[in-house]
C-alpha cells in the first residue's frame, strides 16, 4: 500500500516537475517577446520624435 502511494506521489512529482519547466520556458519566451516589443516601441517613439523636430524645423 505505502510503496503504491510513494510510486504515486513520485509519479505525481515528475508531473508537476514537467509542468513547472514548460511554464518557466514559457515564461522566458514571453520575458523575450515583451523585451522585442518594447525595444520596437522604443525605436517607434525615436523615429516619431525625430519626425516631429523635423516638421518642426520647416
Amino acid at each position: 500500500g505505502i510503496q503504491n502511494a510513494l510510486q504515486g506521489s513520485e509519479a505525481d512529482r515528475r508531473i508537476l516537475q514537467d509542468k513547472l519547466e514548460q511554464s518557466r520556458s514559457q515564461v522566458c519566451e514571453l520575458k523575450k517577446q515583451n523585451h522585442e516589443l518594447l525595444e520596437r516601441v522604443h525605436h517607434l517613439q525615436n523615429e516619431i520624435t525625430d519626425s516631429d523636430m523635423r516638421r518642426h524645423e520647416l
